[in-house]
């Protein structure tokens, strides 16, 4: 059987510059290649058979090149298809379809051909697949349901092509914040899982260029990129750099926006529901470096904190989950390495058969979700209806047996979504030092989590736990200010907000002053073992503490 050649005229989308695309076999037995040439270089038969031979095309047994492709140029069809950069929704004589790397998805017979750019493609999510539907749902999707975190990052994800059917008039930022290693960037491989290969993702650390191009390529796909820590080593810069690309993701257009090494931007127009991690909140680092942040701000990016206690797999109730939650995280990542890019292609095949209902159906829950919820007109009501977006692609996809979850675990999800993200936006005061020291007291006795000695030469170095020999409690600086950060949880504190402390503490005499400058002081314990440690008179807090009201 003769090798088959597929040849095609195109045109560019955005540019209107026509291309010739061309699909062949390879000797050798590999898989077929493409070839994309200007159509004056590809109607050229020398220049198109000089293309074609570096590729590795397999010609037909003794065909001449030049005259097989002369041959194949004659027989190119006159029906122009479309060559675009960007996947998604897209509309031809009324009917609208959805362009995916690999394939696009019409509601009836395809009007044309489409292809996708082989660099788009290299930059989108979608671009890969693994495993079945079936084992993506027991394997992700039904493990996933048992963390709210991950419930809601695939919630997201799903919602991104729906985006286009809602009154949403612009982009958001879903982030994760929250302490190392409590599953943050597990949930976002989950959402990562529904469209394509969570090594495929992407990541903060960009220029405007690269950033816009990889929102275009992945246009009405849910954006990953995860950890905001990497967009700079410095924090003021990183802070600017996040607050300015949460604007131009969330604005969906490039043009007029910045100036590259390569010139202007094009004129790019996206659509991204993008999903995000950090350390702390990114509301409070901005707080931290006097970075106004307005209702819009917050509209724009919206937050839902990842406590220590349990991370991910935290219920909602505030119970702290299962007893081995990085276990259950480290499941849940390899399936999400195996298992993905079925769910997203099962989805999108769905919503094009279904797409003269989708507008109505998102509105409806949408105002359905808003009427429950209570919220105003304002800052809270934006927010509500990206929340109601979720809701709305959950509700869809259990109707469409894409997610295995029933409809209550879906509300649960939702509501504490909203609750969560709506306590990091309201502008509030963060937490003083008295409130601190108290809420870190009430924890130590709470959970007994002390020890004690009749004198420190009898006493093992703390390391964790404190020690209290006497009036005095005895612990680590690192480990004294890791409880305070778990304490303030869901807000974070900053270098400033430990200064106040210790200012407290040294101004009241409540800390044993330290060597030269620091806080700590060389105590020898048991063994004559030696450690810089903080040495806090217990009597003397409380005693302060019930002076300011502070209940522990």
């Amino acid at each position: 059987m003769e090798p088959k050649f597929h040849l095609s005229r195109l045109e560019h989308e955005r540019t209107k510059t026509d291309y010739i695309f061309c699909r062949f076999p390879r000797i050798g037995g590999r898989n077929d290649g493409t070839l994309l040439l200007l159509a004056a270089d590809a109607l050229d038969a020398k220049k198109l058979s000089r293309e074609l031979n570096n590729l590795g095309a397999k010609f037909p047994d003794g065909a001449s090149f030049v005259p097989t492709c002369t041959k194949l140029i004659e027989q190119i069809s006159e029906q122009v298809g479309t060559l675009t950069d960007s996947p998604g929704w897209k509309e031809e004589a009324g009917i609208r379809y959805f362009v995916m790397p690999d394939k696009t998805y019409w509601p009836e017979k395809a009007l044309k051909e489409v292809q996708v750019e082989e660099a788009a493609t290299e930059r989108c999510l979608a671009r890969r697949v693994g495993g079945t539907l079936a084992e993506w749902k027991t394997q992700v999707a039904q493990l996933a349901a048992g963390s709210p975190h991950a419930s809601i990052a695939i919630l997201a994800s799903l919602a991104a092509p729906l985006h286009y059917w809602s009154s949403i008039k612009e982009g958001f930022v879903l982030n994760f914040p929250g302490a190392s290693s409590t599953g943050k960037t597990t949930a976002n491989q989950c959402a990562a899982s529904v469209w394509g290969d969570p090594s495929d993702s992407g990541t903060w650390n960009a220029t405007p260029r690269h950033l816009v191009e990889r929102a275009v390529s992945n246009n009405d796909i849910v954006l990953i990129l995860d950890d905001a820590e990497q967009a700079d080593t410095d924090i003021a810069k990183r802070m600017a750099t996040i607050h300015e690309y949460t604007h131009l993701l969330a604005g969906g257009r490039s043009k007029g926006y910045a100036r590259s090494v390569s010139g202007q931007l094009p004129d790019y127009t996206f659509r991204n529901i993008v999903l995000s991690s950090s350390p702390v909140p990114i509301e409070d680092r901005m707080r931290d470096r006097g970075i106004e942040r307005t209702n819009g701000d917050r509209a724009r990016s919206l937050e839902i904190p990842v406590l220590s206690d349990g991370g991910i797999w935290r219920k909602i109730d505030g119970s702290s989950g299962p007893e081995s939650p990085g276990q259950l995280s480290d499941f849940l990542v390899t399936a999400c390495k195996q298992q993905f890019g079925t769910a997203g292609r099962a989805w999108i095949e769905y919503l094009v058969s279904e797409q003269a209902q989708l507008g109505a159906l998102v509105a409806r829950y949408t105002a359905k979700f808003r009427e429950r919820s209570k919220v105003n007109d304002g800052v809270e009501g934006r927010i509500a209806d990206k929340i109601a977006l979720l809701l709305a692609a959950g509700q869809l996809a259990i109707k469409a047996g894409i997610l295995p979850w029933d409809k209550s675990h879906l509300k649960n999800v939702t509501r504490f979504a909203l609750e969560q993200v709506l306590v990091t936006a309201r502008q509030r005061e963060p937490l003083t030092a008295h409130e601190l020291l108290g809420k870190f007291l009430k924890t130590l006795y709470r959970d007994n989590n002390i020890e004690k000695a009749r004198s420190v030469r009898e006493a093992r170095v703390p390391l964790v736990i404190p020690l209290i020999v006497g009036e005095s409690l005895f612990m680590p600086q690192r480990a004294f200010e890791s409880a305070l950060h778990t304490e303030a949880e869901p807000l974070s504190i900053s270098a400033q907000d430990l200064k106040m402390i210790y200012d407290v503490l040294r101004d009241n005499k409540i800390m044993a002053p330290g060597e030269g400058s620091t806080n700590t002081k060389t105590i020898r314990f048991r063994g004559n073992t030696k450690a810089r440690v903080l040495q806090i008179n217990e009597i003397k807090l409380k005693s302060f503490l019930k002076k300011h009201g502070i209940k522990f």
